[in-house]
């Protein structure tokens, strides 16, 4: 991937509540919402803020290689700004913390760091988490890929 870029594209985009009304929540997802949220001191207001994270599915390529990333976000313009913002856009009025969890060595590296983001996010932060499925739980593969996707998802 040295000398050539990806070429990123936007698949899709939902939030954990239009995974909720669809009745497709995962299971991760689920627990924290349902299940242990009182064991991890996740209260209705943080509850009523995971409902609204983003979801975004991309595709980044560099023939003949495909990966999905995700990104996952907690913006506070989301919902209070017009809606013909771009993605990147959104992320312009407040300060970002990009969260890395322990990629290539746990399923979803972002639910690691979900109190401290909470926390963070209700002091006027947006956070960014990116993931890739593709790359699985290979400290190799994050390695030599990680670096060039989070660069271009961002």
């Amino acid at each position: 991937m040295a000398g050539t870029e990806l070429e990123f594209r936007h698949i899709s985009h939902k939030t954990v509540r239009d995974t909720v009304d669809a009745n497709v929540l995962a299971e991760l997802e689920f627990g924290l919402l349902k299940r242990y949220g009182q064991e991890l001191k996740i209260g209705t207001q943080e509850k009523a803020v995971l409902l609204d994270m983003g979801i975004d599915t991309l595709e980044a390529r560099q023939d003949p290689m495909c990966l999905e990333v995700v990104v996952r976000s907690l913006c506070h313009s989301r919902s209070v700004t017009a809606d013909y913002l771009k993605f990147g856009e959104r992320f312009n009025i407040k300060k970002n913390i990009l969260c890395i969890g322990d990629v290539g060595n746990v399923e979803s590296p972002w639910a690691q760091l979900i109190q401290p983001a909470l926390y963070l996010f209700q002091k006027e932060y947006n956070i960014i988490w990116i993931e890739s499925p593709s790359l699985g739980k290979s400290p190799q593969r994050w390695l030599k890929y990680g670096p060039a996707l989070i660069r271009g998802a961002l």
